[in-house]
């Protein structure tokens, strides 16, 4: 699909998109956005799952209050690289919000804010 975005630049003067151009730049948001919101709520129902079964109530009550469409933390300025080969090991992810400083940071922060 990128070379297809690229091909149609080029073919456009004046860097004005073409219509199959504008259809193909806004699927490509969709799937990031979408991909984003997927693994936003896949790491975030897992560890609620894990907070949940360890009983640690008011880490629920602080994910009950988290969007997956939260865009803070991504960085949409770099080039990413997607492969077939590669696998999200979302076990790893999940493992760095088990730790009790990641969640004192975010009571902090909600603190802060009100």
């Amino acid at each position: 699909m990128l070379n297809t975005i690229k091909r149609l630049h080029k073919e456009q003067p004046f860097g004005r998109l073409t219509n199959a151009a504008e259809r193909a730049k806004s699927a490509q948001s969709r799937l990031i956005a979408n991909a984003v919101i997927y693994y936003n709520a896949a790491i975030s129902s897992c560890v609620l799952e894990q907070k949940q079964a360890a009983s640690d109530d008011e880490t629920v009550e602080i994910l009950k209050g988290i969007s997956p469409v939260a865009w803070q933390h991504v960085n949409l300025f770099g080039r990413f690289e997607f492969n077939k080969r590669g696998k999200v090991d979302l076990a790893a992810l999940v493992k760095v919000f088990d730790e009790s400083e990641c969640w004192s940071r975010v009571t902090q922060e909600n603190i802060q804010e009100d």
